[in-house]
């Protein structure tokens, strides 16, 4: 069963504290490139965690909005850098 954490450094905690036996954390991005603040954990933790396994899919963004609002009425629209 899947558990969220927070921030990257909460998912890093857990893993150590054996809180999960597995975090998924993204390494590339292929906009943005590098997620440095992971590869910081990486080494922070060295030869606590491991790198086992690597997954890649496609981000599909959509645009979400209360019930009743007409794409019309938006105005402005905020994201994340990367998206």
């Amino acid at each position: 069963t899947p558990v969220p954490h927070n921030s990257f450094d909460d998912a890093f905690a857990a893993l150590i504290a054996n809180k999960v036996d597995y975090a998924a954390v993204p390494i590339e991005n292929t906009l943005g490139g590098s997620i440095h603040a992971n590869y910081d954990l990486l080494l922070r933790h060295h030869g606590m965690v491991h790198i086992v396994g690597e997954h890649s899919f496609r981000v599909r963004h959509a645009l979400l909005v209360k019930k009743g609002v007409d794409r019309s009425m938006v105005r402005k629209v905020m994201s994340h850098p990367q998206a």
